[in-house]
């Protein structure tokens, strides 16, 4: 995927990418985005590999999360925002993800899994609010609009194509959702 971004933003670097309610990316400032936030989250810990928890709808944070931790190399685990309960706890158990990207507003939902999630240490938290164990003594809380911090040039780990991008869970309609890995 780093590579894809990087071809569009070089050969048409003003062409729309993104429309939101936001305004427009083109394709350069999507890419700048991504590299931003990869070193963003390798800034908060994040490592070429490490499993990611994305609770977002769709929206411009979710593209930047998804494209930043792929230009890192490390892995997007997709959460459907609307689990909860024992679906949404073994999807972060299962997964081993140790970050998490969430909504404020579902904050109260992660409340209700915190005391048996196994391996979350950070939320990194889209919008105001909090939840009532978040932040805590067991999971840091980072704003979202901290991550990203154009300042930081510093060189991003090579990603090949075979490195994986996403760990895709099954619906679970005939037991626990499986993942299944996919590659760049």
């Amino acid at each position: 995927m780093p590579a894809m971004l990087a071809a569009n933003a070089s050969i048409t670097p003003d062409r729309a990418f993104l429309t939101d309610e936001s305004g427009t990316l083109s394709r350069l400032e999507t890419w700048n985005l991504a590299q931003s936030m990869a070193r963003g989250f390798r800034r908060i810990g994040v490592d070429k590999g490490d499993h990611v928890v994305i609770m977002l709808d769709n929206r411009r944070e979710f593209i930047a999360s998804w494209f930043g931790l792929a230009t890192l190399g490390a892995v997007e685990v997709p959460a459907n925002p609307e689990y909860v309960g024992a679906r949404l706890l073994h999807l972060f158990n299962h997964s081993r993800a140790s970050v998490a990207i969430i909504d404020a507003a579902k904050l109260a939902v992660l409340d209700g899994i915190a005391d048996d999630l196994l391996h979350l240490k950070q939320v990194v938290v889209v919008g105001q609010g909090q939840g009532a164990k978040f932040p805590s003594t067991k999971f840091l809380s980072i704003a979202f609009d901290s991550i990203a911090d154009a300042a930081d040039t510093s060189e991003l780990p090579l990603v090949e194509v075979s490195d994986p991008v996403a760990l895709m869970y099954t619906s679970g309609s005939t037991g626990p959702a499986k993942g299944a890995l996919l590659p760049q």
